[in-house]
């Protein structure tokens, strides 16, 4: 017989009693590191977020996604205070989105699950914040392996605060963005206008947010574009990054420095919020998309052939090499059938 697992099972007691007991040994060996506890609420949610499974499905802008990333550029402004070098980039991948919120209060360990993956250089779980620079035209590559290295390998789309992209599904390989621009806002709620959109410059370098791990993967992406695709993560100096540790985003709190980690800027980021009935509460500007990723799906001549990159006007190069082979070919043996034809006559 199937039973139904909801509120009306009674609970396990001694199952409830473990649980209670790890509860007890997590909130005392590490949320209260960060001066928090398993069940505190940080903040309420008025609507709900698409599932973690339901972001990783679809190859779109989330809302779930610009609100994890929105949080890595307000934990590091919080963090660094006066010293506060401007981000103009924070990536968040959808593989290290673990879950999501539903409406109703976000406690601690909900934050958590969100983000719970990894460890940082002081040996805690979850993931560091970390500082790179990448060039304006790495930039661009950042926006193309979202485009089109996410239909080989769903884990690899990104959502990214600071940018405006645009991209067509049906076009080429590698030459999907049709559009891209940085963004600045005055506020990391504002909605996008025309006045906040920024040409990006290929040479400059610009500073980047992201988790440990995912600023690592930027690295390798080469291997799932075949080379063509190259970004290098590098230091405010424009070295490239040797050691990613040393670019780990820490906050100072009196005589303690702590790694900034991914799950609690997001925790920071929730208790900034106004406050409704006295709880922190998510505003009606994450229950919707903002355009910082649009799809085009068209499947016109034009649009496949409009803007290429540089990716793209080689593929059509070795294309007219070849057809210009295949050419010169057939008149060589039309001509060479010409002159067998001659000689019977």
């Amino acid at each position: 017989e199937l039973v139904n697992v909801n509120e009306t099972i009674a609970e396990e007691e001694t199952i409830s009693k473990l649980v209670e007991e790890y509860k007890v040994t997590v909130e005392k060996e590490y949320f209260s590191k960060f001066n928090l506890s398993f069940d505190e609420v940080v903040a309420f949610t008025p609507f709900s977020f698409p599932s973690a499974n339901e972001v990783e499905a679809n190859h779109d802008e989330s809302t779930l996604g610009n609100l994890i990333s929105d949080a890595y550029v307000y934990a590091v402004r919080q963090a660094e205070g006066e010293d506060y070098i401007p981000v103009d980039v924070a990536i968040a991948p959808v593989g290290t989105i673990r879950d999501s919120f539903f409406q109703g209060d976000i406690r601690v360990a909900d934050v958590f699950r969100v983000s719970s993956l990894g460890i940082g250089a002081d040996k805690m779980p979850g993931y560091p914040l970390i500082s790179i620079y990448l060039t304006g035209k790495e930039l661009k590559a950042v926006c193309e392996v979202d485009a089109s290295v996410t239909p080989l390998m769903k884990q690899a789309q990104l959502f990214i605060s600071g940018m405006q992209y645009t991209f067509n599904p049906n076009r080429l390989i590698f030459n999907k963005i049709t559009d891209s621009h940085l963004v600045k806002p005055q506020n990391l709620t504002d909605e996008i206008k025309e006045d906040y959109l920024v040409q990006i410059q290929d040479d400059k370098l610009y500073r980047v947010v992201a988790g440990l791990y995912s600023a690592q993967m930027l690295s390798v992406v080469g291997e799932k574009s075949f080379g063509l695709l190259k970004i290098e993560p590098k230091t405010k100096d424009g070295l490239p990054v040797t050691n990613y540790e040393a670019e780990i985003i820490y906050e100072t709190k009196g005589d303690i420095r702590s790694e900034v980690k991914e799950w609690y800027a997001l925790v920071s980021y929730l208790k900034s919020f106004d406050m409704v009935d006295g709880v922190p509460t998510i505003p009606e500007y994450y229950q919707e998309t903002q355009g910082r990723k649009n799809v085009e799906n068209i499947h016109s001549i034009t649009a496949f052939l409009s803007s290429p990159n540089h990716i793209a006007l080689m593929f059509y190069g070795i294309i007219l090499v070849l057809l210009a082979i295949i050419v010169l070919v057939v008149i060589l043996l039309l001509r060479r059938r010409k002159k067998h034809k001659s000689r019977l006559k």
